[in-house]
């Protein structure tokens, strides 16, 4: 991705060597079933190299059409395509009828958001909040994210990867 001005290199090809290797992550979750997917997964997740955020959107209330909801999410992934090489989550549009709740689960290289995401036009419109990794319930609610079946939510067959 370009670097804005002054910039050499990014900041986050600066920080420590991560035991977890985004790629091979991303290849695992791409061609495995999701249970093979999340043991490699806990079992390399590094949260000194990474942080895990959930997000929700604030203006759920406007979501009265579907594909305009859906289409949402594939602005916000476009704007987010300088992060491919460090972020990787997904967006479900949950509730069987309108209006339609948007709820994300996110990985990021570092131990912060970065700030490349923080300027994406979209990020104000959602709350984020850090996922506390070491807690066997919110480990248990990332999976379900990213497998896209969220107890207690009707989730859209419609939801999205950013990989």
């Amino acid at each position: 991705r370009p670097l804005r001005p002054g910039q050499e290199e990014d900041p986050l090809d600066l920080l420590p060597k991560s035991k977890l290797d985004m790629e091979t992550w991303k290849r695992t979750y791409s061609n495995s079933p999701y249970a093979e997917s999340a043991k490699w997964f806990w079992e390399n997740y590094d949260p000194e190299g990474y942080s895990i955020w959930f997000c929700d959107y604030k203006y759920n209330d406007e979501n009265k059409v579907l594909f305009m909801t859906s289409n949402s999410i594939r602005g916000l992934f476009q704007r987010m395509e300088g992060l491919y090489k460090y972020a990787f989550g997904s967006m479900l549009i949950c509730n069987s009828t309108a209006p339609f709740a948007i709820k994300g689960c996110f990985m990021f290289r570092g131990t912060e958001i970065p700030p490349d995401m923080k300027i994406v036009d979209d990020y104000d419109y959602y709350v984020w909040t850090r996922a506390d990794t070491s807690d066997p319930a919110t480990r248990a609610k990332i999976d379900q994210y990213w497998a896209g079946n969220v107890t207690g939510e009707v989730v859209d067959e419609d939801w999205k990867v950013f990989k």
